[in-house]
């Protein structure tokens, strides 16, 4: 007889920002955990109604984004272990369901989860060190 060990599953914890009521509604029904502090948070999903000038000062290391193309950050490929955010084109909010559920499923594997951090990281410290 083998004996399988249970896999406990860690829910991520998302931090919201420029969300609208209706989004969020849609967006709680993935496998997720809304958090009202941005430090207690795996991802930070960013609406398309945030304004660019604010969005560096609430980012923090760690909390990888997921957020409208627009804002310039390179969409992870898991694959080749490239990119800094999962990106989502602002005017479908069928993609923006797709990126978060993207960001959900590479938060589940570790090493994935790692490289993309790592990324963002340095994405991040630099991104900060220009506007000082």
């Amino acid at each position: 007889m083998i004996n399988l060990k249970k896999r406990k599953l860690k829910i991520a914890k998302v931090y919201m920002v420029g969300v609208t009521f209706e989004m969020q509604k849609m967006l709680s029904q993935l496998p997720l955990h809304i958090v009202s502090d941005i430090t207690d948070a795996d991802i930070l999903f960013v609406g398309s109604e945030s304004l660019d000038d604010d969005l560096m000062d609430i980012m923090v290391p760690n909390v990888v984004p997921v957020l409208p193309e627009s804002f310039g950050f390179i969409d992870y490929d898991p694959v080749r272990e490239v990119g800094d955010a999962f990106n989502y084109d602002h005017d479908k909010i069928v993609s923006a369901i797709y990126a978060l559920s993207r960001a959900l499923e590479n938060h589940k594997f570790v090493y994935d989860w790692k490289s993309i951090q790592s990324n963002f990281n340095t994405r991040l410290k630099l991104s900060k060190s220009i506007l000082v």
